[in-house]
């Protein structure tokens, strides 16, 4: 399998980064090829709502999002790891989920026949620092959802990670070796939703 391993923290190797590579050590153990990509490192325009997508299954954008597709148009797995900002995802990735509506724009598009999106997996790790509450991480989950649906992804799971402002995740043993294992054995698993406390 193909997977695309998506990093949205503009903070290269901590917590977000931290339970991304957990997950990968699993799933690397099975000899998947893995594509990992940093948004803090790619330039990725705001999408202005020109419904150029929806007309034409293509954005009027000529940057880094188009990296970001050809993975998505011949990945098998999609794995986003992003941190909770006001109980949403981050600015960095909410852009990346904005500049998907080409997908939805192909599968729906107005008056143009409509093209399949290949099927895929897609999984979810968010990190959230502040103190735990049950609702902590409803609006991003929310968002990806939609992300996944438009990218013709079965949302697999979510893994949510509390008050990581207290410690960094690499040195939360119990939340590591989870994560690898759920990484390991992710295209079996069924649609799973866990919130850690760190």
């Amino acid at each position: 399998m193909k997977y695309l391993a998506i990093m949205g923290s503009f903070r290269k190797n901590k917590n977000s980064n931290q339970a991304l590579d957990a997950f990968l050590q699993g799933v690397e153990k099975n000899g998947h090829e893995v594509e990992k990509l940093y948004l803090r490192d790619m330039d990725i325009k705001n999408c202005t709502g020109c419904d150029n997508c929806s007309r034409t299954g293509h954005c009027v954008f000529k940057d880094d999002m188009n990296i970001i597709y050809n993975h998505l148009d011949n990945c098998d797995a999609i794995v986003v790891s992003a941190p909770i900002y006001f109980n949403s995802i981050n600015a960095l990735t909410k852009t990346m989920v904005d500049r998907s509506q080409r997908y939805w724009g192909i599968k729906y598009g107005y008056g143009r026949e409509k093209i399949e999106i290949p099927r895929k997996i897609g999984m979810f790790i968010g990190i959230g620092g502040a103190n735990y509450t049950y609702d902590q991480f409803l609006a991003g989950q929310l968002v990806m959802d939609m992300f996944f649906k438009s990218i013709n992804a079965e949302f697999r799971g979510n893994y949510l990670i509390s008050e990581t402002d207290k410690g960094e995740v690499s040195t939360k043993n119990r939340i590591v070796e989870e994560l690898i294992e759920i990484g390991e054995n992710f295209e079996n698993l069924s649609k799973f939703s866990i919130q850690k406390i760190d």
